[in-house]
């Protein structure tokens, strides 16, 4: 009970999000960078995919009565890494704070291992998002947003309408 006291403590008094006001979809991913290249102006994330493969296999089907040995093509699902480049020309790159910092500047601070803040919308994070970060981490914006976390489902603009109720019994 202590440690579950400890860690609310240590949230920042903005990071708690009020009843009833949830923060803005989709949320920031964190990401870890593999490569930094500062001339090319891009930087580089492994990404854990699921893909599904087809796979050719040897099924025994009963046919008029007579096993056969028949070919069959069958998807298996297997989870990749993927790596994935992100071009910062077109990003832009924030403290914390919220305050602006040039693609130069963010480079100069970043290398492989890091980890960045993605936001997942085309501006900075949300204030309740932020306030759980320290004052040096970097949030990334680009343009694709969310798009660039591989695997992510996309989030819907507008809360899904409940199915209509079902029609009354006959009489």
């Amino acid at each position: 009970m202590l440690r579950v006291l400890v860690v609310f403590s240590l949230l920042a008094p903005g990071a708690m999000a009020q009843p009833g006001d949830p923060p803005p979809e989709p949320p920031p991913s964190f990401i870890i960078l593999s490569k930094v290249d500062k001339e090319r102006q891009t930087v580089s994330f492994a990404a854990t995919v699921t893909v599904q493969v087809p796979l050719q296999v040897r099924v025994i089907v009963l046919e008029n009565g007579v096993q056969k040995i028949v070919e069959k093509v069958q998807l298996v699902t297997e989870t990749r890494v993927k790596e994935t480049p992100i071009d910062l020309k077109a990003a832009t790159f924030f403290n914390a704070k919220g305050e602006k910092i040039t693609v130069k500047e963010a480079l100069k601070k970043v290398r492989p291992g890091d980890a960045i803040l993605l936001s997942g919308t085309n501006g900075m994070v949300d204030r309740r998002y932020a306030a759980l970060l320290r004052d040096d981490a970097l949030i990334l914006v680009h343009p694709l947003g969310s798009a660039l976390t591989v695997g992510r489902p996309p989030m819907p603009k507008a809360p899904v309408p409940p199915p209509p109720p079902p029609p009354p019994p006959p009489k």
